[in-house]
C-alpha cells in the first residue's frame, strides 16, 4: 500500500514527550495545533504522507470533539497500539490541564 505509515520505533516514552511537546507548544487553538503536527509528522519525520494526514483529519472534522487531540490519539496509535494512543492523548492533553488547575 503507497500510504502505509512509515513510523520508526518509538519507545512508549518517545510517544508521550512527542505529544507532550506538542501539547504544551501548540498555542493559539486547533489551527495552530493541527498546522504543528502536521509539520512534525509529515514534513520533519514523515511517519505518514501529506494525503493520509489529509483523510485522518477530514474524518476527525466532521466528528464531533477536539480534532487536534484524536488526531494525536490516532498518530499515538499508529505508533505503539492503544497504549500509545492513550500515552499521546495524554501527553498532548496534560500542559492546558496542569495550567488550568
Amino acid at each position: 500500500m503507497a500510504n502505509a505509515p512509515r513510523i520508526p520505533h518509538q519507545t512508549l516514552l518517545q510517544v508521550f514527550l512527542r505529544f507532550l511537546r506538542f501539547g504544551a507548544l501548540a498555542w493559539g487553538g486547533p489551527v495552530v495545533q493541527i498546522a504543528m503536527i502536521r509539520h512534525a509528522l509529515v514534513d520533519e519525520a514523515r511517519w505518514v504522507d501529506s494525503d493520509h494526514f489529509n483523510r485522518a483529519l477530514a474524518v476527525y472534522q466532521v466528528l464531533p470533539g477536539p480534532e487536534a487531540h484524536e488526531l494525536c490519539v490516532y498518530f499515538g496509535m499508529l505508533a505503539r497500539g492503544r497504549l500509545g494512543g492513550l500515552l499521546a492523548g495524554l501527553g498532548f492533553m496534560l500542559p492546558g490541564f496542569v495550567l488550568m488547575l
